[in-house]
């Protein structure tokens, strides 16, 4: 037979080597986030750097300025009309409409000939 303390000590070896396994894994998962979250913000970033730099340009700290910044954007017009994407007639989007003109005739007209009878027309 084998002594306790033999009996005892595969099973502790074998948690310990998981609880080592399990705290290498957890390190390279967040090795992983961290260097995903600073790839994140460093794209971020770049978005708003409008202008490339190229090796040996000379730059004053003014010229990292938004205002700066916004000389060198580019507009990129669009190649398509976005009424013409989405089969929308523009007309048919306007809030004034063939209902509500008359309302504001009769509006008008009542103002007016209140204008007209206190004679101030």
């Amino acid at each position: 037979m084998s002594r306790d303390g033999d009996s005892y000590a595969a099973p502790f070896k074998m948690i310990s080597m998981l609880a080592t396994q399990n705290r290498k894994r957890n390190a390279k998962r967040l090795a992983t986030l961290k260097a995903i979250a600073e790839h994140e913000q460093s794209s971020d970033l770049e978005k708003l750097m409008t202008r490339r730099w190229a090796p040996g340009d000379v730059y004053a700290p003014h010229d990292l300025s938004p205002a700066e910044m916004k000389k060198w954007r580019v507009r990129v017009k669009p190649s398509r009309d976005a009424f013409d994407v989405l089969a929308i007639n523009p007309i048919d989007e306007y809030k004034v409409t063939y209902f509500q003109f008359p309302c504001v005739v009769l509006v008008t007209a009542a103002d007016r000939s209140t204008r007209d009878l206190a004679g101030t027309g």
